[in-house]
């Protein structure tokens, strides 16, 4: 009979290990050095994994609970809009406001370039955003540096001030599904960013999350993001940049035509809001795609990218990555992605 027992270990043992073995996968991750400038190419045994916890600080303050309907504003407290400035609606110094950062993008002289997008931890020293923040979608070669303003709002960083990224992964074939138009189907731009010190054991970070049920998309999303710059700004931008470039002027009509009512629909469309404050959005997305959440008839204001949709558990389940066609398209969150990030942040850990 023990002799038997032993076998049946033996061969739950054998199955388990095979199983194990049958969803090991080897991803390729592309790994960035932002002191040395060194890029090399990772590969890593990683296990599908449908989910990682979210981790909620030790502390005075609790988490925040999270509104079961759109936040009642009070005229004057702050912008009516399609965003709610956080502070006005919710607590900045609770979990997950205290996960946030804004990411600034550096200049090769160490100043800032005036672009920034949304980063939030996800581990200790890790914090997930979107790929096209920490690359140039033209060559596929990360920019130069990057730095986090830790729980930015009104103005200024929270208690751990801002501190540079060291470090960033993001999967091989990324950089090429960026240069795709059918961006929903080819829904890939997530990056992992590190920095030196734990910050996030005080911040607490998200959970990941890969699978979502029917309900689940009945209840309402959240997302927290950092605006930065007006779309129509940029639009503008590129419109008195067309001057100095080598086209026909047909051609060149036509785009600045086109242009020019981007701009009007865009500036019609966009909320009030002040690149100083940390917002707070509720509500549902219109369409599920395998590889994309898209929300129909949405704007996309350059800084929010990279800032998740979030459940009730405090749980990513997204990227936001652009506007596409008058539609908002966040990168879904998979199951290979979340196990090679959470590998990552276990190793460099």
């Amino acid at each position: 009979m023990l002799l038997n027992g032993f076998v049946r270990l033996a061969i739950a043992m054998i199955s388990l290990l095979a199983v194990t073995i049958a969803r090991a996968e080897t991803t390729e991750l592309i790994q960035h050095d932002f002191d040395t400038g060194r890029t090399e190419t990772i590969s890593l045994e990683t296990e599908p994994m449908s989910s990682s916890p979210s981790m909620i600080p030790d502390g005075p303050s609790e988490a925040m609970k999270l509104p079961l309907s759109k936040p009642i504003l009070t005229v004057g407290t702050t912008e009516i809009s399609q965003l709610f400035r956080v502070r006005s609606v919710l607590d900045t110094q609770m979990f997950p406001a205290t996960a946030l950062a804004k990411l600034y993008r550096l200049n090769a002289d160490g100043s800032r370039s005036g672009n920034a997008c949304t980063a939030q931890f996800v581990g200790p020293r890790h914090l997930l955003t979107a790929l096209h923040c920490i690359i140039d979608v033209r060559t596929g070669k990360p920019h130069s540096g990057f730095e986090l303003a830790i729980g930015f709002d009104n103005g200024l960083a929270g208690p751990h001030g801002t501190i540079k990224a060291i470090r960033s992964w993001y999967q091989a074939n990324s950089p090429a599904d960026l240069q795709s138009r059918a961006i929903a189907e080819r829904c890939s731009d997530f990056a992992l960013v590190e920095v030196a010190e734990p910050v996030g054991l005080s911040t607490g970070w998200l959970g990941m999350k890969a699978e979502i049920s029917p309900e689940s998309m009945q209840q309402a999303m959240y997302r927290f993001s950092y605006p930065n710059r007006r779309g129509s700004e940029v639009l503008r931008q590129t419109l008195e940049q067309l001057d100095g470039q080598n086209l026909p002027e047909a051609t060149k009509e036509a785009v600045k035509t086109k242009l020019r009512e981007r701009i009007s629909d865009t500036a019609s469309r966009e909320p009030e809001f002040s690149p100083d404050n940390l917002y707070f959005e509720f509500g549902n997305v219109d369409r599920v795609e395998p590889q994309a959440f898209v929300t129909e008839d949405n704007f996309t204001l350059p800084g929010q990218s990279g800032s998740v949709w979030l459940d009730r558990t405090y749980a990513a389940l997204s990227v936001h990555s652009r506007n596409a066609s008058s539609e908002s398209i966040d990168c879904r969150l998979n199951e290979l992605v979340i196990g090679a990030f959470s590998a990552v942040i276990e190793q460099s850990n």
